[in-house]
């Protein structure tokens, strides 16, 4: 029994923790890198006494049994590679412990997330329930989280941290947008998931946030039904109806509720990522195998950005008109000096460089080779869209966020559990009897 719950209880905790008690800028790494550790130690305990300890000798020959699953090769050659792409990075203690700031993007964490991916897949494969059973994990978490998020909006007040209320809802995550993120990764699950009115109830969060990255990416999840033709046209209404109703009913709640501040994210925004897309093109050239490590280019990003474009990146960043002076390549985070309205030097900062775009940032992480098998582990957990699969239909809807996103550790360890899961897809009913030794099969054929 807990063995086949164990990874559903995980899914579903996972976005709902936080660590009000710190102010630290590495607290919700750690809320969340300390759980996943321990759910992967029992994980790892309940997978060695479902199978039997194993002697020396089955160790020997682990590798025989593992070739049988190419999924899992591939994750664990994912994991070698991010360590080795760290180690030739420019400072590979920073690259395997993670930046700065978050630590979220260090490889051994990533090697820790491979684990849980590995786990959740070879279990997958062994209780075929578990793919739905984390499924509904996921939109169970997500439904507290618009339940949550409409407590804030209406107390007007956050529930966690103290943050404006043109900031609201943020719930347990760092912005309204990452909210939003997570919401859409749960909206999507829902559309594969019966009643389909959860879609509505999540778009309804969603609609609080006033996302618009998150909402769009719901609306092109909505049009999964017709990768079967004519036969998921009718399917494919009925849900993008319940998207636009519960986008739009959210929306305009929180628009009568709030203050007059609260608004849609300025254009300015959607201007400083075409700035984050040229530096992170520039940064991944300079160093296209290996890539930079965690960390390694939130150092120097503005060094792959002409003058001219960091002014003009300030401005649309910030709302500064002149750029005075930068300060990067050093050991600490680079630092902008700016002119601001009044005429005044002030200092400007990145606490960290993302591409927001989940690609570009996996690539100059990890390198070309590194992306290209993160997205091939990706691949392997969407082959189920044309069928219906609740999660490969929530992760294409994640990915459509994070194409102007990025992944916070406040969703890291579910999407990989998730993907775990996915991956293994409808190959969960007939692999149970590929587990067992080829001669008792064929004993009973």
């Amino acid at each position: 029994m807990l063995r086949t719950w164990w990874w559903p209880v995980f899914v579903f905790l996972y976005p709902l923790l936080a660590a009000p008690w710190s102010t630290s800028s590495a607290a919700p790494f750690q809320a969340h890198a300390y759980p996943t550790l321990l759910f992967l130690a029992g994980g790892v305990i309940l997978e060695l006494k479902a199978r039997g300890w194993p002697s020396f000798a089955e160790l020997g020959t682990a590798f025989l049994r593992v070739r049988r699953h190419p999924v899992v090769i591939l994750a664990l050659l994912f994991g070698v590679w991010v360590v080795v792409a760290a180690l030739f990075s420019p400072s590979p203690a920073l690259a395997l412990t993670g930046s700065l700031v978050y630590g979220s993007d260090g490889a051994l964490w990533e090697l820790a997330l491979v684990a849980v991916f590995v786990l959740v897949y070879l279990e997958t494969l062994r209780v075929p329930a578990m793919g739905r059973r984390i499924a509904i994990a996921a939109v169970a978490a997500g439904l507290v989280l618009t339940v949550l998020a409409l407590l804030e909006v209406v107390l007007h007040h956050a529930l966690i941290v103290n943050v404006p209320e043109s900031a609201l809802p943020i719930v347990t995550f760092p912005q309204k947008g990452h909210l939003a993120g997570m919401l859409a990764l749960a909206g999507g699950v829902a559309m594969g998931l019966w009643p389909n009115v959860l879609v509505a109830g999540i778009a309804f969060g969603i609609g609080l946030t006033l996302n618009r990255s998150a909402g769009l990416a719901l609306l092109a999840a909505a049009l999964v039904p017709l990768l079967r033709g004519r036969k998921g046209l009718r399917g494919a209404a009925v849900i993008a109806v319940l998207a636009v109703a519960g986008l739009v009913a959210g929306g305009v709640f929180v628009k009568g509720i709030s203050t007059p501040h609260k608004q849609v994210a300025s254009v300015g925004s959607l201007d400083s990522r075409l700035y984050h897309y040229r530096a992170a093109l520039n940064g991944i050239a300079a160093r296209p195998v290996f890539g930079w490590g965690g960390g390694n280019f939130d150092l120097v990003w503005p060094n792959y950005l002409s003058r001219a474009n960091l002014a003009r990146f300030a401005r649309a960043e910030w709302g500064y008109p002149k750029l005075i002076d930068v300060h990067a390549g050093g050991y600490g985070l680079p630092v902008l000096y700016v002119q601001d309205a009044q005429g005044k030097k002030v200092m400007a900062q990145d606490v960290a460089f993302k591409a927001h775009d989940e690609p570009l940032d996996a690539a100059l992480m990890w390198g070309v080779v590194g992306a290209v098998l993160y997205l091939l582990l990706l691949l392997l957990g969407l082959r189920g869209l044309r069928r219906g699969d609740a999660l490969a239909w929530g992760l294409a809807t994640y990915y459509v966020f994070l194409l102007l996103w990025f992944v916070i550790p406040e969703t890291q360890g579910l999407l990989w559990a998730m993907l775990g899961a996915a991956a293994a897809g409808e190959h969960g009913a007939w692999s149970v009897d590929r587990l067992r030794p080829r001669a008792e099969r064929s004993t009973e054929a």
